[in-house]
C-alpha cells in the first residue's frame, strides 16, 4: 500500500494530476461539512441557498466554531456572521 500510495504521490508530481494544482478551479460550494461534539444542537441538516438574502458562507460556520470556542473575534474569511442561530 505504501509503494501505491508513493508512485501515485509521484505522478500528481509530474503533471497528472488534472485540476488537483489548479487552486482556482475549486469552491465550497455544495460542500458537506459535519459537526459533532460540543454543545451545538446537533439532529439537523441545514442547506443553505446560496442565491438567498439570508445565504452563508462557509466562514460564517468557522466563525461560529471558533466563537464558540472562546475566541474573541468578529470576521473570518471575509465573513461577519456568526450561524448562531442554526447551531446554538
Amino acid at each position: 500500500p505504501a509503494l501505491i500510495a508513493r508512485s501515485r504521490l509521484s505522478s500528481l508530481h509530474n503533471g497528472n494530476a488534472g485540476n488537483i494544482h489548479n487552486s482556482n478551479t475549486h469552491d465550497n460550494s455544495n460542500l458537506p461539512t459535519l459537526i459533532a461534539g460540543g454543545d451545538f444542537s446537533h439532529g439537523n441538516h441545514w442547506a443553505i441557498d446560496r442565491t438567498s438574502s439570508k445565504s452563508r458562507l462557509l466562514g460564517d460556520l468557522m466563525l461560529t466554531l471558533m466563537q464558540r470556542m472562546g475566541m474573541g473575534i468578529e470576521a473570518f474569511a471575509g465573513a461577519r456572521h456568526n450561524m448562531n442561530e442554526c447551531l446554538v
